[in-house]
């Protein structure tokens, strides 16, 4: 969990991160084709920051209210 202040920022073309994480889970050529016609069709893209304020991790292990039911440890 992340609170804070966040800043859009349009980038005016696919932002270069995005086609980094999704060229991981496609083919190269499904790839090449998808972000190609992004790009045909002149795709805007917004990048969103976060500047944390405050950051909490929620662990189950450690904050569960009670112990933990027989039937979830299994």
């Amino acid at each position: 969990m992340i609170h804070g202040t966040a800043e859009v920022s349009e980038t005016g073309e696919v932002v270069p991160e995005y086609e980094a994480v999704m060229r991981r889970t496609m083919p190269a050529e499904q790839a090449d084709a998808y972000f190609g016609e992004l790009r045909r069709r002149g795709t805007r893209m917004e990048r969103i920051a976060v500047r944390p304020a405050w950051v909490g991790v929620v662990d189950f292990e450690t904050r569960f209210p009670g112990p933990m039911p027989e039937w979830l440890r299994s």
